[in-house]
């Protein structure tokens, strides 16, 4: 079977001459709200821009699309063309995978409305929303769905490719909460996924669904109530009591922490503290239950601020610490199972201890995002996302400043070997949403026994594999 294969297109100057009669013809076929912009086009470099600012791509035409028939025509036009197409939603990925160089780039903000349902308990989401809009719409209404804690980031990018979230030991993945969702195929044909309709498809996008298909333009998914007030605590010690709070807590929640007990710590520099391990927790269940479980993290150590008691939800997540814009993520992660041995942890604790320092001080940290619960009660093979064996997701994540495709400067360096110092102790799998352009077989780590599965249904839905970007799944 032939396979599209468009060729690459560095020169913004050939790619002009060679697309604009193309892309005229485009613009007439767009809703009113659509644009396509190209790179003579006002705004084409703010629009281009990714959150991560290693990655500086210029792709030959960016449409912003507002309805499913704005993606469609919009996914014929690149295969007319032989462009690639890069979807984006947030635009956060840490591969950069947002974007390309002389090719489609498909934005999505457009599709930015959420619609709830009360009596079915599901929202309907648009591929453009962010975090941020999910949690203000939904707090409100004390509901929610599994959200990450960074707010920038794409609803639709994070529940595709997993979605770990503070609450997903309670409630799941955000995969698993997916019920629907809307897709435009490499034909430009709007289906339908869902237990009932095109399962396969349903199957594949809860865990490998971020841009290995098709174009995903909505998705509906399970609401969860919450409280009104969310018990919690936030609990941060010094440095030197990482390897005590690690290996006092790591191994409660692998083996005796209930479900509802939800927790993410991070090593990270705080200010006015400096390098220190700090925890956010929120118990999903009994205020009387969560006051024993919330004092198993204040009694460890002597920490430096020990705070407890009930919030919104939603004022929680918007409390934490996001990135600052026009700054450059690179992510290194990988799944332990079981429980993290003590030279693992001297190991990690070391490592963390060696990141760089500038001034203003940027957010090296190793953060451990705690599995088990309602994420593994799921079989491995029951939807897409693999990784069900696990007691928690490590990833190290170096950041730093400079202008868009800037040289890679120590702080990468340091994350690759404190990475390299922890594989001995890793399972070899990979969290797709973290990844990673330096793995040998990246479709394995991050889909393992279900590549094969995943291959097939992309010969199904995308034979001539249009939507190729690095790392993507082949048609079997």
């Amino acid at each position: 079977m032939a396979t599209f294969t468009p060729p690459l297109k560095k020169s913004s100057v050939s790619v002009r001459a060679a697309v604009n009669p193309g892309v005229d013809q485009l613009r007439r076929k767009l809703s009113p709200k659509a644009v396509a912009l190209t790179p003579d086009s006002p705004g084409y470099d703010r629009r281009r821009l990714l959150l991560n600012r290693r990655f500086d791509y210029r792709p030959a035409v960016i449409v912003s699309c507002v309805t499913d028939q704005d993606v469609a025509v919009t996914v014929r036009f690149a295969r007319d063309q032989q462009m690639r197409i890069a979807v984006r939603a947030g635009g956060c990925s840490p591969a950069g995978f947002s974007s390309n160089d002389g090719g489609v780039q498909l934005d999505l903000s457009g599709f930015n409305r959420i619609s709830v349902d009360p009596k079915a308990m599901t929202a309907q989401i648009g591929a453009g929303v962010l975090l941020q809009q999910v949690v203000e719409t939904l707090g409100p209404a004390n509901l929610m769905v599994p959200v990450g804690e960074c707010m920038p980031v794409g609803m639709s990018g994070f529940a595709l490719g997993g979605g770990f979230g503070l609450l997903s030991r309670s409630v799941g993945l955000g995969c698993d909460n997916i019920v629907e969702a809307t897709m435009v195929t490499a034909h430009g044909l709007v289906v339908t996924a869902s237990a009932r309709e095109n399962p396969e498809l349903w199957w594949a996008l809860r865990g490998a669904g971020g841009g290995n298909f098709g174009v995903v333009t909505s998705l509906t998914m399970r609401l969860h109530p919450i409280p009104p007030q969310l018990p919690f605590a936030s609990v941060i010690w010094p440095e030197a009591q990482a390897t005590e709070v690690l290996n006092t807590l790591l191994p409660y929640f692998a083996a005796e922490a209930p479900d509802q007990f939800n927790a993410i710590f991070s090593m990270l520099p705080m200010q006015q503290v400096g390098r220190a391990i700090g925890t956010m927790a929120a118990y999903h269940g009994s205020p009387e239950q969560a006051k024993a479980c919330l004092a198993r993290l204040t009694s460890v150590g002597k920490p430096l601020s020990a705070k407890t008691g009930a919030m919104p939800y939603a004022q929680m997540l918007t409390a934490i610490p996001n990135q600052a814009a026009d700054i450059h993520d690179y992510y290194k992660s990988g799944f332990v199972t079981g429980v993290l041995p003590e030279a693992a942890v001297a190991t990690v604790v070391q490592g963390f201890r060696s990141a760089p320092e500038r001034v203003p001080t940027m957010m090296n940290m190793v953060a451990f995002e705690l599995a088990g619960g309602a994420i593994n009660r799921v079989a491995p093979t029951d939807t897409a996302f693999v990784h069900r064996r696990h007691t928690l997701l490590l990833s190290i994540v170096a950041t730093w400043a400079g202008p868009a495709g800037a040289p890679n400067p120590p702080e990468k360096r340091w994350a690759d070997g404190v990475y390299a110092a922890m594989l001995p102790y890793l399972s070899g799998e990979v969290y797709q949403n973290y990844p990673d352009l330096e793995l040998s077989n990246p479709v394995l780590a991050y889909y393992g026994e279900n590549l094969a599965r995943l291959r097939s249904i992309k010969r199904t839905f995308d034979p001539d594999n249009v939507f190729q970007f690095p790392q993507g799944i082949l048609p079997a």
